[in-house]
């Protein structure tokens, strides 16, 4: 369990997923993806591109919400595909709440399939613990060679998953690696411009959004 953990307490379980690409990290996503309750979330278009395909090319059937309720969100079956950004805004907030017929609701299985650059983003989507049955999971992906993760992390980062025994066959999931990409989104967040520009991917909002 890492920062992600740390963020909510004891409430939801959740678990960062590191690897060593991009590609691999999607491996994972779709290899994980559940037909029965499954929520894909997304913050960037070109990710959100790259996971529908890779989806469509594995045979997986699954839904596009588009600005779904908190109610819609509460009962999901099969396996969805949302922006973060259409999250409601009450869950964004922090001000969504479970109902009480949510209680016989199969468990979800949130799959946050990138980190936002600064931290408030993913701690909005992350709010949908509050909606979403008991005992549903929440699993958060990196790929090192994202453009956000590589430029901040660097080597040192790369010689301590030397070190932590990282291979391209399984995930790293240490807490170590959860709290370096926490402090990272924190060090972005201070140094980026106040005005922020819209951008399709993550390595164009660093193009567009940091100062210096």
């Amino acid at each position: 369990m890492g920062f992600l953990g740390r963020l909510f307490g004891s409430k939801p379980a959740f678990e960062d997923r590191v690897w060593m690409t991009e590609k691999l990290k999607l491996d994972d996503v779709v290899r994980h993806a559940s037909v029965e309750a499954s929520l894909i979330v997304y913050h960037f278009a070109e990710t959100g591109e790259r996971v529908r395909s890779r989806l469509d090319e594995s045979g997986l059937d699954y839904q596009l919400l588009r600005r779904p309720s908190s109610s819609e969100l509460e009962r999901l079956s099969g396996l969805s595909v949302l922006a973060a950004d259409e999250v409601p805004d009450e869950i964004q907030r922090g001000q969504g709440r479970r109902s009480a017929q949510v209680a016989g609701a199969p468990r979800c299985r949130v799959q946050l399939v990138e980190h936002f650059p600064t931290p408030l983003r993913d701690d909005q989507v992350l709010n949908l613990h509050a909606i979403l049955p008991p005992g549903s999971e929440f699993f958060c992906y990196v790929g090192l060679d994202e453009a956000w993760i590589a430029t901040m992390l660097g080597s040192s980062t790369r010689q301590l998953l030397d070190q932590l025994g990282m291979s391209d066959s399984e995930p790293l999931t240490h807490s170590m690696i959860g709290g370096a990409l926490r402090r990272a989104q924190e060090q972005i967040e201070k140094k980026r411009r106040k005005i922020e520009s819209y951008a399709r991917s993550s390595a164009e909002w660093m193009q567009l959004n940091m100062s210096g």
